[in-house]
This record gives C-alpha cells, structure tokens and sequence, in this order.
C-alpha cells in the first residue's frame, strides 16, 4: 500500500484501488497486466510506480493511464516498492526483494541511471516479507523507516511486522550552502548547523559531550582526511511550554531566512492542543512538503523544512490543526 498524501493506494490482482483515510474508495481502475502486487507513489513527479513479483516496474498517472516509462529489475524478485525521498545519489526507489536462498534484501534505485545498492538484509532466509511501506519524517531524529510485514513460520515465531529505520533524518544536521564546489587555488567556508533539541516531540541530546567525525573527501585527487569533533550539548533535553504563556490564538508567528536558501525556520503557536500538520505547496497547487504531528499542546513550537529537493519559487506554507487553517507566502532561492 501507499500513501500520497491525499488518498492510500493499493493493489490486488489485476486492479489498483485508492480510498480515503475513512476507507472510502475514490479510484479502481484495471491494469493491462496481471498479478500487481507492489505498488509506491513518486510525489516530485505525482505518478505511481507499480510492478509484480517478476514484472518490470511500470509507471501510471492516478487515472490509469500507463506513462510509457518501465523499469527492468535485472531478475529481482520484488515483492514490495518505497519510495525514499531524500535519498543520497538520487536512489529514490527501494524495492523489497527476494534473493533465492538468501533472507529478503532492501535494495534501492536510481531510476535515471538503473544503478542500485543494496542496503541491508529485512528478515531471516526462511521468512517471506511483503508489503513494503517508506514512513517519512518519523520523528525529527529517526528519520525514514521501512515498515513491512515477515510472514514467518511459526516455529520461528511466527508473523511480525517490522520497523526498520530505512535513512536517518538529515533535517536535524545541515549545512550552509547544502552542495557546491571549489575551484583550484579557491577557498569556501561551509557552516555546520546541529540541532540537539525538539520542542514538538518534547525530545532531545542530554547535556554532555559527544563526539564524532567530519570525513572530507576529494573527488579530484581521491583519498579522504579526517577531522574530529565534539559537540558540547548545554541545557535540558526538552523545550516545554510554560502555561503561564499560552498564545491567545494559532498562527504562523516566524519564517526565517526569508527569502531561503538551504533551511527553513518556522516558529507558530497553538491556542490549544491540536492534531498539527505543516503542509508546503508550489504555485501550481500541488503538496511538495507535508510534516503531519500527532497531538501538540498548546503552546509556542518550532519547525524546520530543508531545500534541498526543491526549486527555487514562490511556495505557501499552511498550517492545520483542529483551529482550522493558516498560511504564509515563502520564497526560496537557491
């Protein structure tokens, strides 16, 4: 199954259904072939993705309609398709797969030049796993996870499902420019941006000294040199709201740097505790961005949103919660 942000999208046989979050069925539509048992969604691009176990993965619009764009899976068994968003290398499609005699494997994808990677082993070699699943911003410091369910026997302790952290979240360490390049004789200062603390999850680093390593590599004469690190975290490991400063009504408060280049801070308050999503659209109406929370207090919180797979334009921010709705205009320019 998969979710577009609107509708959960899901396969069997030879149909693709879509129904709403209260299991209404909004789409059905029936695919030239048979036996669909996978199915993801590309939100850049707004199509689906959708293969069986020995098919190439084919990609439709949410009418139906097959694209004319089909993907070889090199003799993959696929029994599950994710779509990662901000993966490295452009390696946006993961695939559940089977190897024969081997336990099941996530293997990602670049869709452009056919490369993948394997990425780790989900299961035990006995076990059968389906129904790939790519949970984005989990929390603000797990990241993505993969969920997927192990049909195991039940000598080995039998069916389980399984949360798998896919790609950890790289929204909490930035840096200032997120990409560029130096020229020979040049110099550049890159400005490392670490946040130890989340508000909205009431989560953070204790205080203490932790330390780590930089790894610069040079893609002109090749080799790596590193630097080490500590970070020195001061302070609780929560921000709470004082209820003695409750906002008398919800709104966006603060969006900065604005215009943006690489992240984007935005500061809003809630007048009483709501279900709390941040959702970002472009000009052309459609969602490239969406932070969904669970129950937030009343209170004065903080959001982060990263550029780094969007275009330069003009966005709107909304916020929506059980107050109803607000939004602003944002710039980014890269």
């Amino acid at each position: 199954m998969e979710w577009d942000g609107e509708l959960i999208w899901g396969v069997d046989e030879d149909s693709v259904y879509a129904i709403t979050d209260r299991g209404d069925v909004r789409y059905r539509w029936v695919g030239p072939a048979h036996s669909k048992s996978n199915i993801t969604y590309d939100p850049v691009e707004g199509i689906l993705w959708i293969s069986g176990t020995t098919t190439n993965i084919s990609a439709y619009d949410r009418d139906g309609n097959a694209l004319g764009r089909s993907i070889d899976t090199r003799g993959m068994r696929v029994y599950g398709l994710g779509w990662q968003s901000d993966a490295a290398d452009s390696m946006n499609m993961i695939i559940l797969q089977k190897p024969s005699g081997e336990p099941p494997l996530l293997t990602s994808m670049n869709l452009t030049t056919g490369d993948t990677l394997n990425l780790r082993p989900v299961g035990i070699e006995t076990s059968n796993s389906n129904g790939l699943f790519i949970g984005q911003n989990y929390d603000r410091f797990a990241g993505s996870v993969a969920m997927l369910i192990q049909n195991i026997p039940t000598n080995q302790g039998g069916d389980r499902l399984d949360v798998i952290q896919s790609q950890p979240n790289r929204q909490w360490i930035t840096t200032d420019p997120p990409s560029g390049s130096v020229d020979p004789g040049e110099e550049s200062q890159i400005r490392l941006n670490v946040e130890t603390s989340s508000a909205e999850f009431n989560w953070g680093l204790k205080g203490g000294i932790y330390s780590g390593e930089l790894a610069f590599i040079h893609d002109g004469r090749g080799g790596e040199f590193i630097v080490p690190i500590d970070l020195e975290v001061i302070g609780s490991t929560a921000v709470k709201t004082s209820t003695e400063l409750v906002p008398t009504k919800s709104a966006i408060t603060a969006l900065y740097p604005q215009p943006f280049n690489a992240i984007l801070t935005i500061e809003y308050s809630l007048s009483e505790a709501s279900e709390t999503q941040i959702i970002l659209i472009d000009l052309t109406g459609r969602e490239v961005w969406r932070l969904a929370y669970g129950r937030l207090e009343a209170g004065n919180h903080q959001a982060l949103i990263s550029a780094e797979n969007l275009g330069s334009g003009l966005y709107l921010l909304k916020l929506e919660g059980n107050f109803g709705s607000t939004s602003s205009k944002v710039i980014l320019l890269k």
